[in-house]
This record gives structure tokens, C-alpha cells and sequence, in this order.
């Protein structure tokens, strides 16, 4: 087979519009066993795609025009100077990445598009173990359900999702009667509570003091 040593991403088929600005892209590098005939990972690697922000131009602008002339110290000759917006492209592209990840972290707690890198720290605050074999697909899955649980836990809804992410099945929860005691029931402090009387006999709340208790002892 031939050797690539270059890769360039043009986007998705049948586009072919280009990466999008601002989105992670995530990429693999694999090897092929020339005794095994298999293919066996051999890396990963993680990039944003810098949005444009028309920087150069901007920054070329702010000059004086006695510096952006094409001929030096004549600023009679209306012309761009090419190599000095080549060289201003440097550090325009620079201040393009910083800006992107600024903007970015505006949508860190967006789990479908969080940077791969933040994955296994938000997993390590919810007390769940990053296994890479499980890939970063996976585990934003895992991360995204994850969350839903602690956002619907002690709910009617988070039940139903836990019963589902434990034993792979839909289920149908439906809710019934409160078993337990409320204050009324076990100590009758303004009624009976939910206590009813069998045959002819009658309930009635009893009031005792300190000293009552003591002398039944």
C-alpha cells in the first residue's frame, strides 16, 4: 500500500463544505499487522476547528497606513501590502484558537458537545471511573445518562430511568399508597391519623405529661 503521511479533513460527505467552526473533531490512527492481517490502534487525536473571525483584516486595519503602504514611507500608492498581511496571519490565527475556546466554554456543561479532554473530569466529579477502552463515545453516553439519574433522583421519573439503566428493560411505575407512619399515626399529635376503629371500639388521643410517664414506670 502506499504511504500517507498527510491527512486533510474536507468535511462530511457528500458535502465536503469543510470542518465546522468551533466543533471538536476526533480522529485514530491505526496500524495494520502485517502476520495477523488486523488492524490494532496506534493513537488518537483531538483538535477545534478555529472559527474565522476576520481577524488579519481587523488587525491590518488598526495600523497606520504609512505601514500598510506597498511601497515604504509613500502612502500615495493605494495598495495592499500582501506580505504584511501574511505576517499578521500568525498572530491572527492565534488569537482566533483563544477566542474559540473562550467561546466554547460558554457550552461546557453541553454533554453531546464538550470537548473530549473535559469527559473524564466531569465523570471524576460524579464519582465515576474514565475507562478509555470504553472510548469517548461511550462514556459521553454513560455521562450524559449519568446526569440525567442525579437530576430526576428521588423522583417518579428517576426511578423508572434507574430500574432502565440497571436492568436493560422500559418499565411502568406506577405510584400507590405511603406505607409509612406520618406524626398522626404513630403519636396521635392532633388526631388519629389514618387509624381506624374495629367492632364498637372508639380511639381517642390520650394527653400525658412528664410526670404521668414517670409514675407508670
Amino acid at each position: 500500500a502506499n504511504s500517507r503521511t498527510l491527512y486533510i479533513d474536507n468535511g462530511q460527505v457528500p458535502n465536503n463544505v469543510g470542518l465546522k467552526g468551533g466543533d471538536n473533531y476526533y480522529y485514530s490512527i491505526f496500524v495494520r499487522d502485517s502476520v495477523s492481517k488486523i488492524w490494532k490502534p496506534a493513537g488518537i487525536a483531538i483538535g477545534v476547528s478555529t472559527k474565522d473571525y476576520n481577524t488579519t483584516t481587523n488587525m491590518y486595519n488598526y495600523l497606520p497606513t504609512i505601514l500598510t503602504s506597498q511601497v515604504p514611507y509613500d502612502t500615495s500608492v493605494e495598495q495592499d501590502n500582501d506580505v504584511l498581511k501574511r505576517f499578521l496571519k500568525l498572530f491572527a490565527l492565534n488569537l482566533d484558537v483563544y477566542k474559540t475556546q473562550a467561546e466554547n466554554v460558554h457550552n461546557r456543561y453541553d454533554i453531546s458537545n464538550i470537548s473530549g479532554l473535559l469527559v473524564p473530569v466531569f465523570m471524576k466529579q460524579l464519582g465515576l471511573k474514565y475507562e478509555p477502552e470504553l472510548g469517548l463515545k461511550q462514556s459521553r453516553i454513560f455521562l450524559r445518562n449519568a446526569i440525567r439519574l442525579y437530576q430526576t433522583k428521588g423522583s417518579k421519573l428517576g426511578l423508572e430511568e434507574f430500574i432502565k439503566a440497571y436492568a436493560g428493560y422500559d418499565n411502568s411505575v406506577s405510584r400507590g399508597k405511603n406505607l409509612m407512619l406520618d406524626y398522626n399515626d404513630s403519636s396521635f399529635e392532633e388526631s388519629v391519623g389514618s387509624w381506624a376503629s374495629i367492632s364498637n371500639a372508639t380511639l381517642l388521643q390520650i394527653e400525658t405529661n412528664e410526670r404521668t410517664r414517670n409514675s407508670a414506670h
